[in-house]
């Protein structure tokens, strides 16, 4: 358990990020109180389309603006960064969420990755990341075509984009 931003008490086993997000005053609250959770949340289809849910609660779509477009693609990507980071060992998830966070960065965080551990291991890392996106790519395939999916989807290319530059980074790196 751990406190959020808003001082209210949590587990992961005991609160949906729907609740955590319904819970918190922003996205910003919401984004620090989801990385304490660190991945220990369900994240099922079901739980994917209550997090929607709860984003257009919030955040209805005809009246949406662009920064609430964009806040809805954030949740997103950082849930399914949490989630895709417990593929890899502890010692590296946060090299691999700041790589995630920021696609400007990409190769230099690589390139910090690589000065951190052997060329193997980082390449496992990816192919273990690749597998754990492929199992959220799965459950977003599972539901109904809408807004919601549409969010998941966007935040998933994302990751598809950022996971083939690191690959070409890690390649380049491969001696001959």
């Amino acid at each position: 358990m751990s406190d959020t931003p808003s001082g209210n008490r949590l587990s992961g086993a005991e609160l949906s990020l729907a609740d955590l997000f319904r819970q918190e005053k922003d996205g910003r609250s919401f984004y620090h109180a989801l990385l304490k959770l660190e991945g220990a949340f369900p994240f099922t289809t079901a739980d994917m389309l209550e997090l929607g849910k709860a984003y257009f609660e919030r955040f209805p779509a005809r009246e949406q603006n662009k920064k609430d477009v964009r806040l809805g693609y954030t949740m997103v990507r950082a849930a399914i960064i949490e989630k895709a980071i417990l593929a890899v060992d502890a010692s590296r998830r946060q090299a691999w969420r700041a790589l995630f966070s920021d696609a400007k960065r990409v190769a230099p965080q690589t390139e910090a990755l690589i000065a951190s551990a052997n060329l193997k291991t980082l390449l496992a890392d990816h192919d273990a990341l690749a597998a754990a996106l492929a199992a959220v790519k799965a459950s977003i395939e599972e539901m109904p075509k809408g807004l919601i999916k549409e969010r998941y989807n966007g935040g998933l290319a994302y990751f598809s984009n950022i996971l083939y530059a690191v690959k070409l980074n890690l390649i380049s790196h491969r001696p001959e």
